[in-house]
């Protein structure tokens, strides 16, 4: 399975494919080696090594903490993830010196605020989409502006025609009822008139 997302791993984070698109090709490519092994449980083992793996990392950079056990497949997830920012961060903050400096990552957007002489660091919550990635919804939003509108003018002509076709019934059964009263007025005025005689 780790050869797979190895080779799968650009594509489960590029953030247009669907994962579960991936997992599927993945699990049915391990159908020879294990039948019934399905996306769900290839994509849980993936977390499952990855948090492993993650655990081990913090435990071994971080002093005070007692001894954790290299973790299954170790070498194969390093291999996979080892340069992942989430696991190795591209930028860090010194604190052991007396200006703190401060290297802004391209993912958020940092402010230095003076306070009583004390500088803080205030990180925003959002992070910034790719321009790519902003276009491709613009062009989506478009695209369904397009297919309501096309979608709002269809039903109106179908509407147009239905009142159409409503109001040449009403005038057909007017045009009935006209013929049949004056067929019956002149009936009535007939047999009054024999009545009379």
């Amino acid at each position: 399975m780790l050869h797979q997302v190895n080779e799968r791993y650009s594509t489960l984070k590029d953030k247009i494919t669907k994962n579960r698109v991936v997992w599927k090709a993945i699990s049915e490519s391990l159908q020879n080696l294990q039948p019934g092994i399905t996306p769900g449980q290839c994509d849980q083992k993936w977390c499952n090594l990855q948090q492993q793996y993650k655990k081990y990392i913090d435990n071994s950079t971080k002093t005070g903490r007692g001894r954790v056990s290299k973790p299954e497949f170790f070498d194969e997830i390093e291999e996979i993830i080892g340069s992942s920012h989430t696991v190795n961060p591209q930028h860090i903050i010194d604190t052991e010196q007396s200006t703190t400096s401060l290297i802004l990552d391209t993912s958020a957007v940092s402010t230095v605020e003076e306070e009583g002489g004390h500088r803080s660091v205030e990180k925003s919550k959002k992070k910034m989409k790719p321009s790519s990635s902003i276009e491709r919804l613009e062009q989506k939003i478009d695209l369904l502006i397009a297919e309501q509108t096309a979608t709002r003018q269809q039903f109106d002509q179908q509407f147009d025609a239905m009142l159409k076709m409503f109001q040449k019934q009403h005038e057909e059964r007017q045009s009935t009822m006209r013929l049949m009263v004056k067929a019956i007025s002149r009936k009535c005025k007939r047999a009054s008139d024999s009545d009379s005689n």
